[in-house]
């Protein structure tokens, strides 16, 4: 992506807000994201959820749980599951 490029995307987002984001917006991440060094959107997510201006990580994930399809709680429920492993449910059968 060139530094041109990278400008037109951003300058979609002036004045757009969590409630009126471009429509867009996940193609545009998944661009941008792809393009990026690896350690900077890194660094960059890690900076948006400490900030706080970010609601709690229990918050968000509640939120965009309640607000997701089957098949996209599925999904989350499987990253949850694959992140924490098969360990997390053994030990809560044995309690």
């Amino acid at each position: 992506m060139a530094l041109n490029d990278l400008i037109g995307v951003l300058n979609q987002y002036r004045g757009a807000s969590a409630s009126n984001p471009p429509a867009t917006v996940e193609r545009d991440y998944s661009e941008v994201a792809s393009q990026a060094p690896q350690a900077d959107l890194a660094s960059g997510l890690a900076t948006a959820f400490r900030s706080d201006q970010t609601p709690p990580f229990g918050q968000m994930l509640g939120s965009l749980f309640s607000k997701s399809n089957g098949q996209q709680r599925a999904g989350i429920l499987n990253q949850l599951l694959g992140a924490v492993g098969p360990s997390l449910l053994t030990s809560g059968a044995r309690s």
